[in-house]
């Protein structure tokens, strides 16, 4: 599996658990996840994903 296909499969496991997730659960903080919430945590490495894809475009 090569990286594009690793981010891929990421953000489709983050679609089936956002689905799940009420609002009081995506904007509660949890220890685990350093007190950040479900939805600080997502749109972190969503970011990241995009701040990736950019740059590879640019290369």
């Amino acid at each position: 599996m090569n990286l594009r296909e690793v981010i891929v499969s990421l953000l489709e496991d983050a679609k089936l658990y956002l689905r799940q997730v009420d609002e009081v659960t995506y904007a509660t903080p949890i220890r685990l996840l350093s007190n950040s919430t479900v939805g600080q945590h997502t749109r972190h490495f969503v970011e990241f994903f995009s701040v990736y894809y950019t740059n590879t475009k640019k290369a």
